[in-house]
């Protein structure tokens, strides 16, 4: 439920321009990461996509490899 309430939370603020989710796939079609990102206005770089929320990262033949959580707010 925490995970939910913190990506609502990036998308009231207005800070943010916008959320999309991003997946990468090895050359077999296996999942490489799946995740969210977002363009804010934190920064003056604008066209570059932050990571947010939490990632997954898998091994080639598809088994998880590693989850790392990112938070623009800490």
């Amino acid at each position: 439920m925490y995970y939910f309430k913190r990506v609502r939370t990036y998308q009231i603020d207005p800070r943010i321009i916008s959320i999309s989710k991003e997946r990468g796939k090895y050359g077999n079609k296996q999942n490489k990461y799946i995740g969210l990102v977002c363009k804010h206005k934190f920064t003056k770089v604008d066209d570059y996509n932050f990571k947010i929320g939490t990632w997954r990262y898998f091994y080639k033949n598809g088994q998880l490899k590693e989850v790392i959580n990112y938070d623009l707010y800490e």
